[in-house]
């Protein structure tokens, strides 16, 4: 069972989602955040659910709280190793606390004041009565000063200058609050990644047979999705990925293209090392790629396609920079043209009758592609770039898939 602390009460259990959910939103601690089964507890970054989306997770400590030191010896003897903190009532909490505290004792005994203090704030959201902690808390802040280093404050702890007088924060808007199009902007290693919402809502996936350009592989059927989500407001790009992944795959470079010659595994490890960062992103499913595409729209295209997309180049040329046609009604750049979009479902037949939440077949040989490119092979980029246009392809074997980027939706 999931379980996890908040202001030194214990609450649980609650759905792995819900774990996964409010770790993302900076509501709990992923080291307040553990999984019992029998005698072993799962830290959430080693649970093989989440193990490797968080980094500095501790290792579970099954050895009972070392005994407290009292807060006067502390303040005489500030360049000893912290002793542990007690541990409470709970005997889950009590094995938290201790696996803190022994982290805490290493990092001060490298002289990673930074660490100790995350640590010893851990142990305080478990359990605000721990006096020492908070001593020891103190101490490190202490030294962390002393070294001229600024002392990282919690979310909590941060206030607007008073100079500035800034308005007092808003809290996001709930789902039922939202609006489509609605937009934030999260930063990761100081680069911006910008979302739309698009609403829960019911639409037609795929393609009348009078459509121009229809493929067999567009049947259409009812789609309802019960949840909204975040997309991407444009292809990740060139920037993004270089600040994620370290390297640029791109043979045509520039910071605001979309980035390409990527395959569907790249883009996994591409949302892996983002959780790894604190944003946890996936790639869409076919039918939330097309149900943000076409935005409330149920023609061919979601606007005016020479408005919308760049769809109408020659082979072997840049890409283009996002952002720079017209964006459909929620918002959303370059749903068409530019670069595929790989979706994370594999390829398969549609069903003929309707659905919800679908995520696509069990398994298959390769996964979805949607919206076209920029490439006007054969005068027919008018019928590649339509919204109900899928392929199937991962990135071919042994050559660099040009024309082939995507997007990310923020886990819910």
């Amino acid at each position: 069972m999931w379980m996890y602390t908040k202001n030194g009460q214990l609450f649980g259990p609650v759905s792995f989602e819900e774990i996964v959910k409010q770790i993302n939103a900076g509501v709990i601690n992923f080291k307040t955040a553990v999984y019992r089964s029998g005698e072993k507890i799962y830290w959430a970054g080693e649970h093989p659910e989440l193990k490797g989306y968080f980094t500095n997770a501790p290792q579970a400590d099954q050895s009972p709280a070392p005994k407290p030191v009292p807060a006067s010896a502390a303040k005489a003897a500030p360049n000893a190793a912290p002793k542990p903190a007690p541990a409470p009532v709970s005997d889950l909490k009590g094995e938290m606390i201790a696996s803190l505290n022994k982290e805490v004792a290493e990092a001060f005994a490298k002289k990673d004041y930074a660490k100790a203090i995350a640590d010893l704030e851990s142990i305080l959201e478990l359990d605000p009565s721990q006096t020492d902690a908070k001593t020891m808390l103190d101490v490190c802040k202490k030294k962390l000063v002393a070294e001229g280093k600024a002392v990282k404050k919690t979310p909590a702890a941060k206030k607007s200058p008073a100079a500035k007088k800034s308005p007092a924060p808003v809290a996001p808007a709930s789902p039922d609050q939202r609006q489509a199009g609605d937009r934030e902007v999260v930063t990761v290693k100081g680069v911006e990644f910008a979302f739309r919402w698009c609403p829960p809502g019911t639409f037609i996936m795929g393609s009348p047979k009078s459509e121009k350009g229809r493929l067999d592989n567009e049947t259409q059927h009812q789609v309802t999705l019960t949840k909204g989500f975040w997309m991407q407001e444009t292809e990740v790009t060139q920037k993004q990925w270089q600040a994620i992944m370290g390297y640029n795959p791109c043979h045509f470079k520039g910071d605001n293209f979309p980035v390409e010659e990527v395959k569907w595994n790249d883009c996994q490890e591409f949302c892996r090392k983002c959780a790894l960062l604190g944003l946890l992103v996936q790639l869409p499913t076919e039918a939330q790629w097309e149900y943000a595409c076409r935005a409330g729209t149920t023609g061919a295209y979601p606007g005016k396609l020479d408005e919308i997309a760049w769809c109408n180049d020659g082979i072997a040329t840049p890409p283009h920079p996002v952002g720079t046609k017209k964006p459909n009604a929620w918002g959303l750049y370059d749903m068409l043209g530019n670069v595929w979009d790989y979706c994370q479902d594999w390829y398969g037949d549609y069903p003929s009758g309707s659905i919800t939440d679908p995520t696509g077949p069990s398994s298959g040989s390769s996964h979805v592609s949607r919206g076209g490119n920029r490439v006007a092979s054969d005068l027919r980029f008018h019928l590649n770039c339509r919204s109900a246009r899928r392929i199937e392809n991962d990135g071919w074997e042994g050559l660099r898939p040009i024309g082939m980027g995507f997007r990310v939706v923020r886990c819910q």
